[in-house]
C-alpha cells in the first residue's frame, strides 16, 4: 500500500494535504501576522493540490481504489483540522465541528453501504461543492485573520453548514437506494 503512494504521483498528492495540516495548524496557533500568512499560503497551496491529483489520476490514468479512498478522506481530514484550529482560536463556533464530523461519520456508513451493493461511491455534485465551498471558506476565513479583515462569519458558517447537510443528505439517499 505504501508503494501505490509513493509510486503513484496523485496519491502522492493527497497524501501532501495530510501532511500540510501540521504546519497550518501551528500557523493558526501561534496567531502571529506571520504564521497566519504561512498557514494561509500553505492552506492554498494544499487545496490546489486536490485539483491537482484529480487531475493528475485523470490524465495520466492513475485511478486508483486507494486514490479513490484517501482523497475524501484528506479533504475531511484537512478541513475539520483546519476548522478545528479556526474554533480553537475564536474564528468559528466551536458546535460547528460536531455539524461537520457527524456528516463525515454518516457519509463513512453510508460508502460501506453502497460500495456493498456494488455502487462505486463516485463523487456526486453536493460531494464537490461541499469541498470546493469548505476550501474556500477556510482559505478566506485565514485570509481574513492574517490581514485582519472583518468578515461576515455567520454567511460563510452557513454556507459550509448548508453545503455539509445538503452532502450528507445525498449520500444517506444513495444509500437507501442501495438497501
Amino acid at each position: 500500500m505504501l508503494s501505490q503512494i509513493f509510486t503513484n504521483p496523485a496519491n502522492l498528492l493527497t497524501v501532501s494535504r495530510l501532511l500540510a495540516l501540521p504546519l497550518v495548524w501551528v500557523g493558526m496557533v501561534l496567531y502571529t501576522p506571520q504564521s497566519l500568512v504561512m498557514a494561509l499560503i500553505i492552506t492554498i497551496i494544499a487545496e490546489l493540490t486536490d485539483v491537482a491529483d484529480g487531475y493528475v489520476a485523470r490524465r495520466f490514468k492513475l485511478k486508483s481504489d486507494l486514490g479513490g479512498l484517501l482523497d475524501p478522506l484528506a479533504d475531511s481530514v484537512f478541513h475539520l483540522g483546519i476548522f478545528t484550529a479556526l474554533a480553537m482560536v475564536g474564528v468559528v463556533p466551536i458546535w460547528l465541528l460536531f455539524i461537520l464530523a457527524g456528516r463525515d461519520i454518516v457519509v463513512g456508513y453510508c460508502r460501506m453501504l453502497a460500495r456493498g451493493s456494488g455502487n462505486s461511491g463516485h463523487a456526486r455534485l453536493p460531494g464537490k461543492l461541499k469541498t470546493i465551498t469548505h476550501g474556500v471558506v477556510v482559505v478566506v476565513l485565514i485570509a481574513s485573520a492574517a490581514f485582519n479583515i472583518t468578515l461576515p462569519v455567520f454567511w460563510l458558517v452557513a454556507a459550509v453548514i448548508v453545503t455539509t447537510l445538503w452532502s450528507a443528505a445525498d449520500h444517506v439517499k444513495v444509500a437507501l437506494k442501495a438497501l
